[in-house]
């Protein structure tokens, strides 16, 4: 999982996060970086809304998720394997 993106922190939300809370997060990230909202850079927002999204994709989607949380845990697993 080195240099992967983790959805649960780019929505903010810990990892037994309900739909409701993914929702809840997502649409205020939505919101944040919409173009007509945002103070950033326009090429900025549209890139983290994009990861937002994408985030929001995965974990949103209960088969999708599962294998994302699988991954993650073996991702640990190896890493506490080696230290």
């Amino acid at each position: 999982m080195k240099g992967e993106k983790n959805y649960y922190k780019i929505l903010g939300v810990h990892e037994k996060a309900s739909n409701h809370e993914l929702r809840k997060a997502f649409c205020k990230l939505t919101k944040e970086l919409h173009p007509d909202t945002t103070s950033l850079n326009l090429e900025d927002a549209k890139i983290r809304l994009q990861t937002v999204l994408e985030a929001y994709e995965n974990l949103n989607n209960p088969y999708l998720r599962n294998i994302y949380d699988n991954k993650i845990q073996n991702a640990s697993a190896s890493k506490k394997k080696y230290t």
